[in-house]
């Protein structure tokens, strides 16, 4: 049964060949080489930026530059957010991940609510539709630069930042002009082209960015086939600076699951198998912003940007017994206006509007019997449609931050944002939790259960108050407290469970308290913050498969984010953490997992740190080494099961054969380390996604 469109509108667009591409694109940049020089005016206003800036006095923040992507050269989202400190990308197969932002790896239907992915300060998503893999939906590899905030920001944000912010920013049009592209090429059949171009042209800046890939997969019947488009146009309109972008992606895979059995990931005999060859997940994603900036007055600015969204994605469930098939997809629009200014004596002011409208759908079908010899499974998960359901969503909010110069040392900023979100759900199948031919399953009722047409509301408050103090080395201290939030997603109210009519949730919440230092002494440049949170109202998947609802978690910890130049041409960036979380509840659901007050939560290793070594000599060759240690965690909420940790070693390194041609290696695990890109006990089994074994990666890139 196959419902996937599989030809997008758009999909013309990225399946263009890219010699075609690079040759239109080189026309263009001839054209505008001949016409003269152009000065186009500028404002030193980026509204994304400034709601950055806001949240920098008194919260953390870690970035990667565009430099250190181009060097990592990244085939997953894994490979770059895990060199900085509270983050771990748990690498799935192909481009599938889990994310964890000062939490454990979150699972689960909404789960990804918890991680607010940005485009350019724009949600991906929208509230209420998250894409637990949503980071492939984003061109990463050719960004400008990435941001990460820890810990709540809802106080800015909104709802999905509860555990962290991801801001990918897209490299910026280049007045110089120029174009650059880069073929990469590696085991298992693996070939990607990335092109940039830059181009001045009827008082105009404009940008492509174009990624396809092609990975034959280093296990059984996998791989994918990628391509990722960014289109930037900036142009000056009066007083107006005029910022438009569309970005499309593309992704087709053939997925490997799951190994089975204690320590599978070490077993030469299993690592490669696969035992789900005919896992697939089929996506595409495409938006559409225009952001209007001017300034306003003497000293403030003003930001109009409307944006749209659509994306579809169909897999297989692989990872569940029954292995449906779910096809999902949103269409959204919304309009995002910031505003900001200075007053009296050095203070402060911006706030922000968001309005959104969504309209979403996801249908769920079973297409065999379950291949078991539990009675109990096969007769509680029946073949046919469990879930077939549409729901349109509402977004308003209000955001408003000051930020006072108390002395000239010391600064108190306090932010609130006010949000309510509204859904109205549409069940376009059977009410209730019957089989597809409306008889009940035994064992007290099937396992899908589908409530009746039905609106839900939820109002939210985030808040944030902090200080911050300059000490006479210029090094910062500051002292944080904050409040965030996320309303329930829609799979988690309506793709019910058996003995669930209607889904009594509340909006997750989350309470921080975070002491941080930062500064620089000589050739060190550091970062260090120690953190507590309380979450309530937890939302989560146990090992049995089970929905647990109300829930409570305890967060704590510190973070370390250090840079050292120890001379010209070298230097060492360290990310290190240490932090614990653990139940704060007891739960002894009927047939799920029995969880208890204290117990650490599964998924959630005590440390990670990664160390990188980088050598350059500039406008020849630069080498870097990467070390990356991942702790020991517990594999199950009951804590009965864990996986040891493991250490890795990459190396990455560029030679420049002329001013306009270089060369680059890339070896993926140097040691061959035997490891599990993430571990877990479920369904009476030990399940791990193997990491992959060394693998060499040569690249040819030129710019002209």
């Amino acid at each position: 049964m196959q419902f996937y469109d599989q030809h997008p509108p758009w999909r013309r667009v990225l399946v263009l060949p890219a010699a075609c591409l690079i040759s239109l694109f080189s026309v263009a940049a001839g054209l505008a080489a001949q016409a003269e020089p152009l000065q186009l005016p500028t404002i030193a206003v980026n509204a994304d930026q400034q709601r950055s800036d806001v949240w920098q006095p008194v919260g953390n923040s870690s970035r990667l530059t565009e430099q250190e992507i181009s060097h990592t050269s990244a085939v997953h989202a894994a490979e770059l957010l895990n060199q900085l400190p509270g983050v771990w990308i748990s690498r799935g197969n192909g481009q599938e991940s889990l994310t964890a932002i000062r939490s454990p790896v979150l699972t689960g239907p909404g789960a990804c609510g918890a991680f607010l992915v940005l485009e350019n300060g724009i949600p991906i998503r929208p509230a209420g539709f998250c894409n637990v893999n949503n980071l492939f939906e984003i061109d990463y590899e050719q960004a400008g630069e990435i941001e990460v905030i820890r810990g709540p920001a809802s106080a800015l944000y909104g709802g999905n930042a509860l555990h962290g912010v991801i801001n990918v920013r897209n490299a910026q049009p280049d007045p110089a002009g120029g174009q650059l592209a880069r073929l990469e090429a590696g085991e298992h059949d693996f070939g990607r082209l990335l092109y940039s171009n830059n181009i001045v042209a009827d008082e105009s800046l404009w940008r492509v960015d174009y990624l396809g890939a092609h990975d034959g997969g280093w296990r059984d019947d996998s791989g994918y086939d990628q391509q990722k488009l960014v289109l930037q146009h900036h142009r000056q309109i009066g007083s107006w600076q005029a910022n438009g972008q569309l970005t499309g992606t593309w992704l087709e895979q053939e997925t490997a699951g799951y190994i089975f059995g204690e320590d599978a990931y070490k077993k030469a005999g299993l690592r490669r198998d696969n035992f789900n060859p005919e896992a697939y997940r089929n996506a595409w994603a495409t938006r559409a912003s225009l952001a209007m900036t001017k300034p306003w007055g003497d000293s403030g600015w003003l930001s109009l940007t409307p944006y749209i969204r659509s994306s579809k994605m169909e897999f297989l469930q692989h990872y569940l017994p029954e292995k449906s098939r779910e096809h999902n997809g949103q269409k959204s629009v919304g309009l995002l206006t910031t505003f900001g200014d200075e007053f009296g004596n050095g203070h402060l002011w911006n706030g922000t509007l968001q309005a959104e409208y969504a309209d979403g759908f996801l249908k769920e079908v079973q297409p065999y019997p379950v291949d078991s010899n539990s009675a109990f499974l096969v007769e509680t998960r029946p073949p046919g449609i469990h879930y077939d359901y549409q729901v349109d969503s509402i977004l308003l909010a209000g955001h408003a931050n000051i930020d006072w110069q108390l002395t000239p040392r010391l600064r108190l900023v306090n932010s609130l944002r006010l949000e309510t979100l509204r859904y109205d759900y549409d069940n376009q199948y059977l009410d209730g939790n019957s089989k597809p031919d409306g008889t009940p399953c035994g064992f007290g009722g099937c396992r899908f259960s589908r409530p009746a047409d039905r609106d839900d509301t939820f109002n939210n408050i985030g808040g944030r108050l902090g200080l911050n103090y300059t000490d006479s080395r210029q090094a910062q201290w500051y002292l944080t407290g904050g409040y965030g939030f996320r309303p329930p997603q829609a799979t988690e109210l309506y793709r019910l469970q058996s003995g669930q009519t209607v889904a009594d949730l509340d909006s997750e919440t989350i309470s921080s308290v975070e002491l941080g230092h930062r500064g620089y002494t000589g050739p060190i440049n550091y970062q260090l913050t120690l953190f507590a949170m309380s979450k309530h109202n937890v939302i989560l998947r146990d090992a049995t498969g089970a929905n647990i609802s109300n829930g409570k978690t305890r967060h704590h910890g510190v973070e370390l984010d250090l840079s050292w130049q120890i001379s010209s041409r070298q230097s060492l960036q360290l990310s290190a953490t240490q932090a614990l979380h653990r139940y704060a509840f007891d739960s002894n659901l009927r047939g799920g997992e029995k969880i208890h007050d204290g117990d650490e939560v599964d998924t959630a290793p005590r440390h990670m740190a990664s160390l990188i070594w980088r050598y350059e000599d500039p406008g020849d060759y630069w080498l870097e080494l990467q070390g990356q240690y991942m702790g020991s965690y517990s594999m199950d909420a009951a804590n009965r099961h864990r996986y040891a940790g493991h250490q890795t070693l990459d190396l990455r390194s560029g030679y420049a054969l002329t001013d306009k041609i270089g060369v680059r290696i890339s070896v993926i695990n140097v040691t061959n380390e035997d490891y599990a890109e993430r571990a877990d006990f479920a369904f009476g089994n030990y399940r791990y996604f193997p990491g992959e074994s060394r693998q060499v990666r040569l690249a040819l890139q030129t710019s002209w």
